[in-house]
């Protein structure tokens, strides 16, 4: 997911049966676009045979990122049993945090604010290199 910016990822991982916690999950994504901007890159990891109903919905939703797609037994090869969905952070080249949705249904509460939290810490130890966007609540 490195693209060489050196921008932290946001990676949402969801699978085709999470469909009716995604409605949640885009708000949440939409929600961490609009507070930081460019300073973050947004990535949805889809694991499953038929990614086009994620496309579309990424689409829909006017998320801005980017889709991936892996089929159930190369994700399991790669990842094992993870338990999804899920959002990963990234400080542009290796995982810092992990968080499950509790309830299958995007972050909440703690979650959420545990997925805040780590997007914080990695914007607040990176060079000024990329522009940060204050947020716009």
């Amino acid at each position: 997911m490195d693209d060489g910016s050196g921008r932290p990822v946001v990676a949402w991982i969801v699978r085709g049966e999470d469909y009716l916690g995604c409605q949640t999950s885009a708000g949440d994504l939409r929600g961490l676009q609009r507070r930081h901007g460019n300073a973050i890159r947004l990535s949805v990891l889809y694991v499953g045979e038929s990614p086009e109903w994620v496309r579309a919905f990424v689409r829909r939703e006017r998320i801005a990122a980017e889709i991936h797609a892996l089929r159930r037994s190369e994700f399991r090869a790669r990842f094992g049993r993870l338990r999804l969905p899920a959002f990963y952070v990234t400080d542009g080249a290796r995982v810092v945090a992990r968080v499950e949705s509790p309830d299958g249904l995007g972050p909440a509460g703690d979650a959420r604010a545990r997925l805040e939290a780590a997007i914080t810490r990695v914007l607040d130890v990176r060079p000024d290199s990329v522009e940060r966007r204050e947020p716009h609540d």
